[in-house]
């Protein structure tokens, strides 16, 4: 099973994101920012929606019921469009 989680760097990304809170900045690390943070997130939220849906849903405090990784996955490929 592959370890899931984020790299050290991440870390050095998110203090240097916060001392150059520019668009300009992060529009020239956007790469970074996709390898280091978006891709791992997205991979943990993938794989604890379909290992645990409904502990997904309470960590957001819905009190939903049904197919919360449907719902995930739905949601996330509206926001990659």
């Amino acid at each position: 099973m592959k370890r899931l989680g984020f790299q050290p760097r991440a870390l050095s990304f998110l203090r240097a994101l916060k001392r150059n809170n520019d668009r300009e900045w992060f529009r020239a690390r956007k790469d970074e920012y996709d390898r280091l943070l978006r891709v791992p997130m997205i991979t943990m939220i993938e794989r604890l929606a379909a290992l645990q849906p409904t502990t997904l849903a309470c960590m957001h405090g819905a009190a939903w019921r049904g197919d919360g990784g449907a719902l995930l996955r739905a949601l996330g490929t509206r926001l990659q469009a």
